[in-house]
């Protein structure tokens, strides 16, 4: 069972919420996400590991968890998004095993609550990178300004770290004022994703992991931009605390898979730089 998007599928545009109403929505999609995670354990073996992870993640996960499956016959199951909302649910008892995030700061705020096993511990470095599905467009940061294109998706930096990095990487370029009409907030790089390929926006700053999978493979056109606009996005992972011993040594176990040769070469398939 993988969970994506569950409070919020349809396309969101921040600019037409007041502070109060996101702020409110916010809030609710937390809870309600908390409740169904709590309500639906029953639904889920004891045997089955819950792993939280980040939306830049999921193919990465996909991948790592179907190898560790077959090698172990653990089960795993995945929820998937932005890792402010990730951390939200756990700070508010969520489940979880094993939170992979896209950034370090949330890993620690788990930490430091006393919800951690142990400090964060990096597993990569990620780049953001431009995505359009026109093969007409010349698709570079310095071009975003154009009349020709429209509508630019990011993550919303205020939950999302991919979304902060490329807020900076705007900010840095000197773009950002230029272009901030044409800017639509996804929740996680997952919406951002869904707005360039349903060809909802012109072009979506995502991750650069994301054209290294089949399913982007083919569609548009894409660019790296330049890490030097950014600062670099160490991204880490925390092993929840648990009172079960049983459940902590398993999640333990892919824990440790997740660091290891094999979870690095997989990591390092879609583009991360490894620490």
């Amino acid at each position: 069972m993988i969970l994506i998007g569950l409070i919020s599928s349809r396309s969101v545009d921040y600019h037409y919420f007041s502070p109060m109403i996101r702020q409110l929505r916010s809030h609710i999609g937390s809870v309600f996400m908390t409740y169904l995670l709590f309500t639906s354990c029953g639904g889920v073996s004891s045997d089955t590991l819950l792993i939280a992870t980040s939306a830049n993640m999921q193919f990465v996960m996909h991948e790592i968890a179907t190898s560790y499956e077959a090698s172990t016959g653990q089960h795993i199951d995945l929820t998937i998004s932005s890792s402010g909302k990730l951390t939200a649910q756990i700070l508010a008892g969520a489940p979880y095993d094993v939170f992979i995030s896209a950034d370090e700061r949330y890993p620690q705020e788990i930490y430091s609550a006393g919800k951690a096993t142990s400090p964060p511990q990096i597993y990569a470095y990620g780049k953001i990178a431009l995505w359009s599905h026109r093969s007409d467009l010349d698709v570079s940061i310095d071009e975003l300004s154009n009349d020709d294109i429209k509508h630019i998706a990011i993550a919303n930096p205020k939950i999302a770290p991919y979304g902060q990095a490329a807020m900076s990487a705007l900010t840095n370029n000197g773009t950002q004022k230029s272009i901030e009409h044409k800017l639509v907030y996804g929740e996680s790089i997952s919406q951002v994703n869904q707005f360039v390929v349903t060809k909802a926006v012109d072009v979506g700053i995502t991750a650069q992991s994301t054209m290294n999978t089949d399913a982007a493979r083919g569609i548009g056109r894409y660019a790296l931009i330049d890490t030097a606009l950014y600062d670099p996005i160490a991204q880490a992972a925390v092993l929840i605390s648990q009172d079960d011993e049983r459940r902590a040594l398993k999640a333990k176990m892919l824990y440790d898979f997740i660091y290891s040769a094999e979870g690095r070469e997989i990591i390092a398939r879609y583009g991360y730089d490894l620490p």
